[in-house]
């Protein structure tokens, strides 16, 4: 991996949650010293991030980017995450770094890939039916199936999910089976790449290939709008090994910190 790859990961990564944000109705987001606070206000703490991406150069480094990321929440009571490029920390930090996120109640709670492929992948038949998500209705069938695929609350997306404006200018598709709505993927062009994200499918109807369908029908219809064949994203570990059969390279990696319950 080159580290122009790495910082593209990065960039993709803070772009991508900025836009996320800015399609509630109360976003905050600023940039304290080595870390971007990017907070939707909203209850999924997915929506409400902390990026701690650039280089750690001490445990003392550590502690002031932290307290800047708490100061931050403290001002904006909802749920959150930190994530964390591991890259950004020095092995021999790893342990200060998790240790002093433990003692400010931030835990592990997913791993996270970033992975960039130079070109589209070869679209493939599917038994779904795929169609572009264009109504509120498909919108919250996005929600609906990302909740569930990540285990959140029934009706969590309900008002933060299914508005318009979170899926403005890319190219949401959802995949149906008997008319039930079963997978989703987006894709939207962001600084000259189509970044991928809210790749999913219901827990019944996994190991299928409906998440890999959505997605390459997403990308094919953000490529011919864009002409874009360069596409970046971040997978849990789940979908790493899907990903790179479709030819997604690694390039960095990151910890996403949650609060305890």
């Amino acid at each position: 991996m080159s580290q122009a790859d790495v910082q593209e990961s990065h960039a993709q990564l803070t772009a991508f949650w900025k836009k996320l944000a800015r399609a509630m109705d109360a976003p905050a987001v600023t940039t304290a010293p080595g870390v971007d606070c990017i907070f939707g206000n909203v209850a999924i703490p997915f929506f409400n991030v902390v990026t701690l991406l650039e280089p750690v150069t001490s445990g003392k480094d550590l502690d002031h980017r932290l307290q800047a990321a708490q100061t931050f929440a403290d001002g904006h009571p909802c749920p959150w995450f930190l994530i964390a490029a591991d890259d950004a920390t020095p092995g021999d930090l790893l342990p200060v770094r998790n240790q002093t996120f433990a003692a400010a109640g931030l835990h592990p709670a997913m791993a996270l890939t970033g992975m960039i492929a130079d070109q589209l992948p070869t679209a493939t038949l599917s038994p779904l039916t795929l169609r572009p998500a264009t109504n509120t209705t498909a919108f919250a069938a996005i929600g609906d199936i990302n909740s569930q695929a990540y285990e959140m609350p029934a009706g969590a997306g309900v008002g933060i999910m299914d508005r318009p404006n979170l899926f403005q200018d890319g190219h949401p598709i959802v995949g149906y089976e008997n008319g039930e709505a079963v997978s989703c993927a987006l894709s939207t062009p962001l600084d000259g790449c189509l970044y991928v994200a809210f790749v999913a499918t219901l827990p019944t109807h996994r190991r299928k290939g409906y998440a890999e369908a959505c997605m390459k029908e997403s990308l094919g219809a953000a490529s011919s709008a864009t002409g874009i064949t360069r596409s970046v994203l971040h997978a849990t570990d789940a979908g790493r090994p899907i990903y790179a059969r479709m030819g997604y390279r690694p390039v960095a990696t990151y910890t996403l910190f949650g609060q305890a319950h």
